[in-house]
């Protein structure tokens, strides 16, 4: 189960990075149309795009920041357990 756990994890963490990245290079390309000379309307859809690609930015960056809290709940989770068990198991031994 842990193991599935991880695997997930990872999967997630990757999808994050990559979305985190490629929203970082629509952002760039964005920033190219918008200095380039002429057409107004191209100009406001890179506009949008631009905002959309740092509002991706950002909510890849806070999911990034759960994935870590969850990390630290489930440490803190086995840590707990473990601290049990080892209390149960020395109740259990006499």
């Amino acid at each position: 189960m842990r193991a599935m756990e991880e695997n997930v994890e990872k999967t997630a963490e990757v999808a994050i990075e990559t979305i985190e990245k490629a929203a970082d290079v629509v952002d760039k390309l964005a920033d190219e149309v918008i200095a380039f000379p002429g057409n107004e309307n191209l100009k406001k859809a890179a506009f949008r795009i631009k905002a959309i690609a740092e509002e991706i930015e950002k909510d890849a960056e806070e999911a990034e920041a759960l994935i870590h809290k969850v990390e630290e709940i489930e440490k803190e989770v086995d840590a707990a357990v473990d601290t049990f068990m080892g209390k149960g198991m020395k109740k259990g031994s006499r």
